[in-house]
């Protein structure tokens, strides 16, 4: 199938800085217990509690404390409003990349390395249509490269455990990567995707050998 392409004015893709920072949150221990914390209460302890004490010693620093308030609340206000905006941003970029690939199954990664067309630790964009999987820079419509479905040699899940030794024995549902073996230009090549957004590995996985398995019953 041959793909539209967008002006290259336009910012191709743009990653979810809700779900950049939801990922962040979530595999940090201590960051998700501070989140679990009562609103409530955590807003007694960090404001009002210290205003109660300036208040006793001196009124004037209470006042002071106050006027802090109101400048941390605009702030915090404003970068609300804002946060929401890329986040609105972002989702109407990663619909038109979605829609201008035609793509079945599209989200960005960190690629870690072994791909020879790209660096090291490089975000790139995964766009699976049809028969193949192309990659893409951020900031343009044209593939980097493009992979045929029937050139992937394997596709595996990766996890990491506490010691961060990879495991690819086994198919889980909590993996952090996905490594692929291709056939290129006659040679093999293994590369390793990780920070998958947007779509896990997991679910890479599975959409990947769902197509594979459409084109070989074909």
């Amino acid at each position: 199938m041959v793909s539209k392409q967008t002006n290259k004015s336009d910012v191709f893709w743009a990653d979810d800085p809700e779900q950049k920072n939801f990922t962040f949150a979530g595999q940090n221990k201590y960051l998700k217990q501070i989140f679990q914390l009562p609103i409530i209460l955590n807003s007694i302890i960090t404001w009002l509690l210290p205003a109660v004490i300036l208040a006793f010693f001196n009124p004037l620093l209470a006042m002071l404390w106050f006027v802090f308030l109101a400048y941390v609340l605009g702030l915090i206000v404003y970068r609300l409003n804002k946060m929401k905006s890329l986040h609105r941003n972002a989702l109407e970029t990663q619909e038109r990349a979605r829609l201008t690939t035609a793509a079945s199954t599209i989200g960005s990664a960190i690629h870690v390395a072994g791909h020879p067309l790209l660096e090291r630790d490089q975000p790139v964009v995964l766009v699976l249509i049809d028969d193949h999987l192309s990659i893409y820079k951020y900031d343009s419509s044209q593939p980097v490269d493009t992979i045929l479905l029937n050139d992937i040699s394997s596709i595996q899940t990766v996890v990491y455990d506490d010691e961060r030794v990879p495991h690819i024995e086994v198919i889980d549902s909590a993996a952090q990567a996905l490594q692929f073996s291709i056939t290129k230009q006659g040679q093999l090549v293994t590369f390793l995707f990780r920070s998958m957004l947007k779509v896990r590995p997991i679910d890479w996985y599975h959409a990947i050998e769902k197509a594979r398995f459409a084109i070989r019953t074909v």
